[in-house]
């Protein structure tokens, strides 16, 4: 949890300049309304998502102690698929951001 919190705190603005880069002083407010509201859905929906996988993994336990174990297991698949998904997003986002094409370009 320090982990992710501390990650948050360093990415998020750095988030919010680059999307508000190159919008003009009259549309900054609406820009950053819209900024934030994908974040906010982006979050609850990788969380709905996340918590469907951990939770659908439990299904046929009819007791509480096989439920207690089929949700740690749950829990442990939703966290391998958040890695997984990650690991794909951080490469999807290195091989598409523009920088690196006009730097490929011009060499």
């Amino acid at each position: 949890m320090i982990v992710t919190g501390l990650g948050f705190a360093a990415s998020l603005p750095a988030v919010q300049n680059a999307a508000l880069h190159g919008i003009s002083d009259h549309d900054a407010g609406l820009g950053s309304a819209v900024t934030t509201t994908v974040q906010q859905v982006g979050g609850a929906l990788g969380l709905a998502t996340f918590a469907a996988i951990a939770l659908g993994s439990t299904h046929g336990s009819h007791t509480v102690e096989s439920a207690g174990g089929l949700a740690v297991d749950g829990v442990r698949l939703a966290f391998r698929v958040a890695a997984v998904t990650l690991v794909v997003g951080a490469a999807l986002n290195l091989w598409l951001m523009p920088g690196r094409r006009r730097e490929k370009a011009s060499n």
